[in-house]
């Protein structure tokens, strides 16, 4: 058909209702054929079905991306802990309880003064 008459029945088909055969012309001019090949959409319900493959794949791609994020956070963690028992050794030249807590010797003291103030 025309490109004038596709025009006409489509705006006739907004108002009005389309015999069978006008419908049919429309539809084939809107909507071309998708050209898939015979049995495409049994083949994709096939793999649709088949997710959970797929989501065994994807748990056992989680579980090795957290175990190596876990493996670097915990090197790193150990690193932050053994440079902070060496900044305490080194400056304070111990690792006593009171160290490791952060208090100084002075602080019995100054806890006496706060206390009577």
């Amino acid at each position: 058909m025309k490109e004038e008459k596709m025009k006409d029945l489509f705006l006739q088909s907004l108002t009005d209702d389309l015999n069978p055969a006008q419908r049919d012309a429309l539809d084939t001019k809107l909507f071309p054929s998708d050209g898939f090949n015979p049995g495409f959409r049994e083949r994709v319900m096939k793999v649709v079905q088949g997710g959970s493959l797929l989501r065994e794949k994807s748990k056992k791609h989680l579980e090795r991306s957290l175990n190596s994020l876990f493996v670097r956070v915990s090197l790193a963690g150990a690193a932050a802990i053994i440079v902070l028992v060496l900044s305490l050794l080194l400056s304070q030249g111990s690792l006593s309880y009171d160290t490791l807590l952060g208090i100084d010797k002075n602080v019995d003291g100054m806890l006496v003064s706060l206390a009577t103030d």
